[in-house]
């Protein structure tokens, strides 16, 4: 860890600062870390770190050793590449994986969840939470989608995008994909007529969550075998979508004997 890079002009402080862009993330297949929690998982998952840009006055080395080829930096270098308020002490460069339909593996009574074009990266990273800690088989992000590597999908995650199966694709593609596996999809509907707590939730199923704005595309909505209503008391008639998904995977959870 000899290097030390002080000035703002250099090169690589540069090409720091253009992955803070998803153009740039998504033509040099790299994307930035700067939380050590999220450094760690994405380490354990098998994500391949380039570099990690440290300031040794507001790190601990010994906390980043061994995840990562280290570069000394100094606190205003930190400070322009850094994008947390509350920074680390480090920005780490990390290489993107490949997130395709083929190559995922899921159990013969999967549960998966699908964000039809879900546009809020904090959203979707609450989803990837849920994903993980209920122990989903798959989360599919269907297109336009959300960048998996964008900087609040990461921390709103708490760094689970790097361990929960994935994949992105075009929704036709994930629906002929959920069609070839005997996978039922589900939608929730404000007006649909049966209740989620009604309804079988043990078997291949597929929870399709939309847009907060609109919802569900009627493609999607005719695409979903099931729909169903979780029961609203007051006022709103709506939950977050991230709320929704939590909703629906835990009552299959249950159902299915885990809790």
């Amino acid at each position: 860890m000899s290097i030390e890079i002080t000035s703002t002009q250099n090169p690589q402080v540069k090409e720091l600062l253009r992955l803070r862009k998803r153009s740039a993330r998504e033509r040099e297949r790299r994307f930035l870390i700067d939380g050590l929690r999220d450094l760690q998982r994405a380490v354990a998952s098998g994500v391949e770190i380039e570099a990690i840009y440290f300031c040794p006055d507001q790190v601990e080395p010994d906390s980043i050793s061994g995840l990562g080829p280290g570069i000394r930096v100094s606190p205003s270098i930190l400070e322009k590449i850094t994008y947390r308020d509350n920074a680390e002490g480090f920005v780490a460069v990390a290489h993107m994986r490949t997130h395709e339909l083929a190559q995922l593996t899921i159990s013969e009574n999967p549960l998966i969840l699908v964000a039809a074009s879900i546009e809020k990266p904090g959203n979707l990273g609450a989803m990837l939470r849920t994903a993980d800690a209920a122990g989903v088989d798959a989360l599919l992000v269907s297109k336009p989608a959300v960048d998996l590597y964008n900087p609040n999908v990461i921390r709103s995650s708490t760094g689970t995008v790097f361990s929960v199966p994935l994949a992105v694709a075009e929704g036709s593609a994930i629906r002929d994909w959920l069609d070839e596996r005997g996978v039922c999809g589900i939608a929730a509907l404000p007006g649909a007529r049966e209740s989620l707590y009604a309804a079988d939730l043990r078997g291949p199923i597929a929870f399709f969550l939309g847009r907060e704005q609109d919802g569900l595309s009627a493609e999607w909505q005719a695409a979903a075998s099931v729909h169903l209503a979780i029961p609203m008391r007051g006022l709103a008639d709506s939950l977050n979508v991230s709320a929704t998904a939590a909703i629906l995977t835990y009552e299959a959870v249950r159902q299915r004997g885990g809790g």
